[in-house]
């Protein structure tokens, strides 16, 4: 499906959404979920931004493989 018009209930507004964008913004939204369920990660531990990028990194590598 292409580009689509969608109505929203709360005003009589029409917008162009594309369902495949939205469909893959789920899928990075779901990880970013996931990701938090670790504590080091969602409290933001290490006081270097390389080190948090770091651990970022190797969080979404064991996410994507025990998915």
């Amino acid at each position: 499906m292409c580009d689509q018009l969608e109505r929203t209930l709360a005003k009589n507004r029409f917008f162009l959404i594309n369902r495949t964008a939205y469909r893959q913004r789920n899928v990075i939204e779901r990880m970013f979920c996931r990701m938090k369920d670790w504590r080091r990660i969602a409290t933001r531990d290490d006081r270097r931004a390389r080190n948090f990028i770091s651990a970022i990194a190797i969080v979404a590598t064991a996410c994507f493989r025990l998915s």
